[in-house]
């Protein structure tokens, strides 16, 4: 979290002369007091070893697209789940379980329908559109937090940077490893939106022009 954070920083604040500030997570890390740590040293080292062990299975992908939509209008069409299907032939039903959506805690339900069938509850983590989105997922034993960045270019247009962490037992699905099968469900994913926000941005320059 912290390196994604560092890198939400870094990537939003490219073009913009500003940086998103991470003092809320500061804030509200936990503290201990040395008789704690001494009294629980033990307990600390297999934790460790227990997120050494996740950290060296962690599966990572990152991916960049270009939309000519400015932000405002790559977020509208994002934040529309509706058009999901659009971009994939994964999703089954989506539905909102709770929460206000796209609002930290609210809870997405999707359905896949392949490569196999399963439900991955997501949820939402930190939003601020049109600026920014995370969310983790759980799913087949996994869990992958999952970061959306979108840039505003100085040329015009918007750069959309996504990043994914996935860990967990589940290492294939379907005979696929899942770096492999994660890396290909987002860079379609993400070329299909930013080609639809390039269709609907050029349809609304039309109307406006004439």
């Amino acid at each position: 979290m912290r390196r994604a954070l560092a890198c939400l920083g870094r990537e939003s604040g490219a073009g913009t002369g500003r940086r998103i500030s991470t003092w809320p997570w500061k804030a509200c890390a936990p503290q201990f007091d040395s008789q704690q740590l001494r009294s629980n040293e033990l307990g600390a080292m297999q934790s460790s070893k227990s997120r050494f062990g996740q950290r060296a299975k962690m599966v990572r992908v990152e991916y960049a697209a270009i939309t000519r939509a400015d932000r405002a209008l790559a977020w509208k069409l994002f934040s529309d789940f509706r058009r999901w299907r659009r971009f994939s032939d994964h999703y089954g039903d989506i539905r909102w379980l709770s929460g206000e959506p796209w609002t930290p805690g609210s809870r997405l339900q999707i359905s896949l329908v392949r490569p196999v069938r399963t439900c991955v509850d997501h949820v939402i983590t930190l939003c601020s559109p049109p600026e920014y989105v995370a969310w983790i997922d759980h799913a087949l034993g996994n869990t992958m937090e999952q970061w959306v960045v979108f840039q505003p270019r100085f040329a015009g247009g918007t750069r959309v940077h996504t990043w994914a962490e996935v860990v967990g037992p589940t290492t294939q699905i379907g005979g696929r490893p899942i770096r492999e099968l994660v890396k290909s469900f987002i860079e379609l994913w993400y070329s299909r939106f930013c080609r639809e926000c390039d269709r609907v941005f050029d349809k609304e320059s039309c109307v406006l022009a004439n």
